[in-house]
């Protein structure tokens, strides 16, 4: 049996290193994820400790479907009592591609709910309720041409919500995206590093959370994985004690962020509060013509404002001045035709691309 991590497009390559670094083996890339194999070490690994994936899928069955009563059958032959009592709630998320009968992914979710009511109602008397904002399960199709998977989604809520994350500000940078970009970077905790458009800190946090070797599943309460037949919540606490054990202080002085927004330094400070960083990270409210970190920093990786609602003045001007308080400076910025960035990524409907700032590039 193989478990499916999901991850953003493009983000494969750098999900297999990750892997690697883990201690993961025999991964087998694929279009938005890798296959790994299954096993109750992995399950927790990829969930708790993977700083860019989206999901863990487990498959549950694999089969052709040529149309909805295909779909209806087969996922009525799931054992879906192993999982659910008629006390828990469940959602179902379709994902449909190039099926020549079925082209909606909502109604394929109601096939599939359909079964699964149906088969418990059969062998319990009862059916569970669906619950599509925070269900106790939630379970995936993934429907490309005829072929069709079943899967039960272990890791509950999508993993990029870490659960340090309480308020945003305009245009957030999504969290797996913002530690992908730290991590292709090469950051580690030995170096000094700055967000100058630091925002509501996500690339600090994420940062920090490096750097402090915290799993960034730390803070969450909750895990899909909890409701396997054969989990063992004694083995669960074991494992994650002992991954939690290898956590580091965070040092003073190595990470340095700023923005010209007030409400923006304030939520900020807040996430830094919850997590107990806030007395080793320096932040100011400053724009950055006049904003420079106290120390020489090796890398800055920013997220700088563009578009109608962000329209900031003689940017690149600013960027380009600021560059010479950094070794190397990262910043994000849309997607464009006349040049080709690092890594391509797609943030709350726009795609943008990760850029390495030269002194001729601005």
């Amino acid at each position: 049996m193989k478990l499916f991590i999901s991850c953003p497009f493009g983000l494969e390559d750098l999900l297999c290193k990750e892997l690697v670094m883990l201690g993961i083996t025999q991964i087998h890339k694929h279009f938005c994820g890798v296959e790994i194999p299954y096993t109750e070490e992995h399950l927790f690994t990829a969930n708790y400790q993977s700083r860019i994936a989206t999901r863990v899928l487990l498959p549950l069955l694999r089969f052709s479907c040529h149309n909805k009563d295909d779909l209806y059958r087969h996922a009525r032959e799931i054992p879906w009592q192993d999982f659910l009592t008629p006390e828990k709630t469940f959602a179902i998320d379709a994902n449909l591609h190039q099926h020549p009968n079925i082209t909606h992914s909502l109604f394929a979710a109601l096939v599939v709910k359909d079964a699964i009511c149906d088969r418990l109602r059969e062998k319990q008397g009862k059916r569970p309720s669906v619950d599509v904002r925070s269900p106790d399960l939630q379970f995936n199709l993934f429907l490309h041409k005829t072929k069709a998977t079943l899967y039960l989604d272990t890791s509950g809520s999508p993993l990029f919500k870490r659960g340090w994350r309480k308020e945003t500000g305009p245009a957030p940078l999504q969290e797996s995206l913002a530690a992908a970009c730290l991590l292709y970077c090469g950051y580690t905790q030995d170096h000094t590093f700055v967000d100058p458009f630091a925002g509501s800190g996500t690339f600090l946090l994420e940062a920090a959370l490096i750097a402090t070797k915290t799993a960034p599943g730390f803070l969450r309460k909750r895990w899909g994985f909890f409701h396997l037949p054969h989990f063992a919540h004694d083995r669960w606490l074991a494992w994650k004690t002992k991954q939690d054990q290898q956590r580091i202080p965070l040092v003073k002085g190595r990470l340095f962020g700023s923005d010209k927004s007030r409400e923006a330094i304030d939520i900020c400070k807040r996430h830094l509060i919850d997590l107990h960083f806030d007395p080793f990270i320096e932040l100011s409210c400053q724009d950055i013509s006049s904003y420079r970190p106290r120390l020489f920093c090796d890398l800055c990786v920013t997220n700088p404002p563009y578009g109608k609602r962000l329209a900031y003045q003689n940017l690149e001007t600013e960027m380009q001045a600021f560059a010479s308080s950094v070794s190397r400076m990262y910043y994000l910025s849309p997607s464009t035709s006349h040049q080709r960035g690092l890594l391509s990524l797609h943030n709350g409907g726009i795609d943008i691309q990760l850029f390495l700032l030269k002194p001729s590039s601005l």
